[in-house]
C-alpha cells in the first residue's frame, strides 16, 4: 500500500503523540476538514494493522497509538523511507498545463495530462477552463479538438508576452535576479521544484552569461544604467526569446518599424552579439529577432546614477520643452509650485525618451504599481492623465494608464520634496527596481512620513557599490527587495508605504541609533575637493579650445556626407571614422537639433573612440536637407559639432552644455557663429568660458 503525502503527516502527527488526540486538532493543524481526516485514518489503520501495531479509537477521548517506543522508532524509519507519489495541487497542475502549451508548437493530448498529473479528464478539463480564462488576457484563443488534442491559436508575440507574464505573476524579482546568476531557482514558500523545472525549460539558462554582457556593454558604451526591473526584464525577455528561435518559432515584426529599428545603434549591438551565438549555443537568430530584441532594449526603463544629477543642453531640446510644458500643467493641476523643481526635470527628460518610443514601437508596458498608485494618489493620477495630453499631442500617440502611472510618480515625488523641509539627522539610501520615478516617489513619502531622515540617493539594488555608501556616509537602506548581501543595512518595504512599513521604519532608526550608528555632520566640498572640480572644469575648457576649428565652404551633399567628413577631422583610423559616424547617426535618427538661428544646427554624441570633447563649426557651401524631430524639412548651412567620450565626467558635459545654452541666449555668439571668423568666435568663446569658469570659483 502506498502512502499518501497527507497520511504520511496524519500518522507522523500520531506515532509522535503518546496521548489521545481528537481528529478535530488534526483538521485544524493541518487545514482539512474532519471529514477528510477521518477517511484518510481509515487507509491509515489498514497499514498500521500490517505493521503490528493498532489504533485506540474513544469516542469521548479521541485516538492514539498503541505501541512501545522501539515500536515506534520502527514506525518512524517506515514512514521516512515510504516513497508516495507526488500531489499536485489545483495550481500546479494549471501552471504546468500553461507552460506545456506555450511551449509546443504540436498539439497536446489530453491524456498525456492525466498521466502527468495521475487525475480524471474531468479534473484536467476544469484546470484548462482557468488555464484558457488566463491565456485569454493575452489574446491566445484555446483549441480543444477530439482526438487532434489541445494546442494554443495565437501569434509567436503574444506567446512570448504571455510567458514573460507567467514568470513575472509566479515569481518576484529577487528570485529573477537569483536565477540569472545562479541558472536555477532559490527554494520559495510559493513555488514546487516541478513548477521551478518546468519554468526552466522555457528559457535559454545557457544563454543568460552571454546576455548580461550584452546588457553591460551597452550600459558602458550608451553611458546610462538600466532601472533595476528593466536590467531583469530585459534578460528575461531575451533568454526567452533564444529559446524560441531555438525552437523555429520566429517573429514578424511590423516592416515600418522594423526597418527603423535596423539603423539604430542598439540593434548593431545586437546584431554583433548575435553572430558569436551560433558558436556557443547553436542559435542563428533572425534579422527580426534581433530588431525584436533590439526594439525592447531601446524602450527599456533607464535610472539615475549616484552623482549624474544635471542635464546636458546637448540632450534632447525638444523633450526638456516637452517636460516643462508637463510640469506647467501638473502645476495647475495639482496648485503645486514644480518649476523650479530641477530634479523633477531632470527624471521626466531621462524618462520620456525611452517613455515615448514604447510607445511608438508598440511595446507592452507593465507597470505594477499602477492600480496602488490608481487607488492611494487618485487626484496625482488624474492631474498626470491632464499633464501629458500635451504628450500626446505632440508625438502622435496614446499614452496607457500604465506609462501615466510613471509620470505621475515624478510628478508625486516633486510635490512630496515640498512638504519636507525639517532637519535631517538620519542619511538614507533607496533602493527600488522599477525605475527612477517610482524611487523618487517612495524616497519623497519617507522624507514627508519621517522628517528626521534624508534621502542621500535612489540606487540600484543589483550592483550596490559598499564604497560609495560608506563615502556617503549612508547609515541603512531602504528597499523594495531583500539585498542580502548587507542585509543587516537593509529595511524592506512595499513600494507605497503601509501602516505595518511605516512602525518597522521607526523601530528600525531606533535600534539603528542605539548600535551608535548615528551619522557624522556632513561636511561642505573643502578646499581639495574643490581645487579637484575646479582642475577637471580647467582640464575641459582646455580641450574645447585645443580641437575647436572653424571649417568654411565645405561641399558636402547631404547630412550623411557631412556625418562621413566631421567623422574624418575628428579620429584617424577607418575603423574609429567608422564608429564615430555610427554614433552619430544613432543620435540623428531621433531628428535634427536645430538651433535659435535659422539655418544652424547641432550635429553632436558620445562615443567611445574619442578621448577628449571637441568643438567645431562646420560652414556648407550649399544649403543641406535635414529632417527635425517632428519629420519636418528644414534646410542649414551652418553645423555646430560636440563630441564628448561615452567615459567622460559631468563637468565635461557642463561646458558642452554652456556652450549649447549661449548659442540660443547670446545673440554676438550666434552672429559670429554663423558669419564670422574664427577669430570673433574664439573671443566670444573665451567669454562665455571665462564666465562659466568664474562661476564654478566660488563654489
Amino acid at each position: 500500500m502506498k502512502l499518501s503525502p497527507r497520511l504520511k503527516i496524519i500518522l507522523a502527527i500520531l506515532i509522535n503523540q503518546f496521548d489521545y488526540i481528537t481528529i478535530n486538532t488534526i483538521a485544524n493543524e493541518m487545514g482539512l476538514s474532519s471529514r477528510t481526516v477521518l477517511r484518510e485514518i481509515e487507509k491509515g489503520g489498514d497499514w498500521l494493522s500490517s505493521q503490528g501495531v493498532e489504533l485506540d479509537k474513544r469516542k469521548s477521548k479521541g485516538i492514539r497509538i498503541i505501541a512501545d517506543e522501539d515500536k515506534r522508532k520502527a514506525i518512524k524509519k517506515l514512514l521516512m523511507a515510504e516513497e508516495t507519489p507526488y500531489i499536485y495541487t489545483p495550481w500546479e497542475r494549471q501552471v504546468i498545463a500553461t507552460s506545456q502549451l506555450l511551449s509546443n508548437q504540436e498539439p497536446v493530448k489530453l491524456y498525456s495530462f492525466t498521466r502527468i498529473f495521475d487525475v480524471t479528464e474531468g479534473t484536467i478539463s476544469h484546470d484548462l477552463d482557468k488555464v484558457e480564462k488566463w491565456l485569454g488576457k493575452y489574446e491566445m484563443e484555446l483549441i480543444r479538438k477530439p482526438g487532434l488534442g489541445i494546442y494554443l491559436h495565437s501569434k509567436e508575440k503574444e506567446i512570448r508576452s504571455a510567458i514573460v507574464h507567467l514568470f513575472n505573476e509566479i515569481y518576484k524579482e529577487s528570485h529573477l535576479l537569483y536565477m540569472i546568476k545562479n541558472h536555477t531557482f532559490q527554494e520559495n514558500k510559493k513555488t514546487s521544484t516541478k513548477i521551478n523545472n518546468t519554468l526552466l525549460e522555457l528559457i535559454a539558462t545557457e544563454s543568460l552569461a552571454s546576455i548580461e554582457e550584452l546588457i553591460r556593454s551597452i550600459e558602458e558604451s550608451m553611458g546610462y544604467k538600466y532601472a533595476d526591473n528593466a536590467y531583469i526584464g530585459l534578460i528575461m525577455r531575451i533568454a526567452i526569446t533564444l529559446h524560441r528561435v531555438k525552437k523555429q518559432s520566429f517573429i514578424q515584426l511590423d516592416p515600418q518599424i522594423n526597418e527603423e529599428i535596423s539603423k539604430t545603434k542598439i540593434y548593431y549591438f545586437v546584431e554583433d552579439w548575435s553572430k558569436n551565438l551560433p558558436i556557443k549555443h547553436k542559435i542563428h537568430i533572425s534579422q527580426e529577432d534581433i530588431s525584436y530584441i533590439s526594439m525592447h532594449i531601446i524602450g527599456a526603463k533607464v535610472r539615475d546614477t549616484l552623482f549624474d544629477n544635471k542635464i546636458s543642453m546637448i540632450e534632447d531640446y525638444k523633450l526638456i520643452k516637452l517636460a516643462k510644458k508637463i510640469i506647467q500643467i501638473a502645476e495647475v493641476e495639482t496648485k503645486s509650485y514644480l518649476e523650479d523643481d530641477e530634479k523633477l526635470l531632470i527624471g521626466l527628460v531621462r524618462h520620456l525618451g525611452p517613455a515615448i518610443k514604447r510607445i511608438k514601437m508598440n511595446l507592452e508596458i507593465q507597470n505594477s504599481l499602477l492600480d496602488e498608485i490608481k487607488v492611494s494618489y487618485p487626484e496625482l493620477f488624474r492631474a498626470t492623465a491632464k499633464s501629458v495630453k500635451v504628450m500626446e499631442e505632440q508625438m502622435n500617440i496614446i499614452v496607457p494608464e500604465a506609462e501615466i502611472a510613471y509620470i505621475a510618480t515624478h510628478i508625486g515625488a516633486a510635490m512630496h520634496h515640498q512638504s519636507s523641509a525639517k532637519k535631517k539627522k538620519y542619511l538614507v539610501a533607496v533602493a527600488c527596481p522599477n525605475g527612477i520615478g517610482a524611487s523618487k516617489l517612495l524616497a519623497s513619502e519617507i522624507e514627508n512620513e519621517f522628517p528626521d531622515i534624508k534621502i542621500v540617493s535612489t540606487i540600484s539594488a543589483i550592483d550596490i557599490n559598499e564604497d560609495i555608501l560608506k563615502e556617503m556616509r549612508i547609515d541603512f537602506i531602504i528597499s523594495t527587495i531583500p539585498i542580502e548581501r548587507i542585509s543587516e543595512r537593509v529595511i524592506v518595504v512595499n513600494y507605497i508605504l503601509s501602516k505595518e512599513d511605516k512602525m518597522n521604519i521607526r523601530g528600525f532608526k531606533n535600534s539603528y541609533l542605539k548600535r551608535n550608528y548615528y551619522p557624522k555632520k556632513r561636511k561642505s566640498i573643502n578646499l581639495k575637493d574643490k581645487l579637484t572640480l575646479l582642475a577637471i572644469y580647467s582640464k575641459s575648457i582646455i580641450q574645447i579650445f585645443n580641437h575647436f576649428l572653424l571649417m568654411d565652404d565645405v561641399e558636402v551633399s547631404d547630412i550623411q556626407d557631412l556625418i562621413r567628413k566631421v567623422s574624418q577631422r575628428i579620429v584617424k583610423t577607418e575603423e574609429k571614422q567608422r564608429q564615430l559616424a555610427l554614433d552619430f547617426r544613432d543620435r540623428e535618427e531621433k531628428g535634427a537639433t536645430l538651433l535659435g538661428e535659422k539655418g544652424m544646427m547641432l550635429l553632436h554624441c558620445r562615443s567611445s573612440v574619442v578621448e577628449e570633447i571637441y568643438f567645431i563649426v562646420f560652414r556648407t557651401k550649399k544649403l543641406i536637407e535635414v529632417l527635425n524631430k517632428s519629420k519636418l524639412k528644414s534646410n542649414v548651412n551652418v553645423i555646430i559639432v560636440m563630441v564628448a567620450p561615452v567615459a567622460g565626467n559631468n563637468q565635461a558635459l557642463e561646458v558642452l552644455s554652456e556652450i549649447s545654452k549661449m548659442i540660443i541666449s547670446s545673440e554676438n555668439f550666434a552672429k559670429s557663429i554663423k558669419d564670422g571668423v574664427q577669430e570673433e568666435i574664439y573671443t566670444e568663446l573665451s567669454d562665455i568660458l571665462d564666465n562659466f569658469y568664474q562661476d564654478k570659483t566660488q563654489l
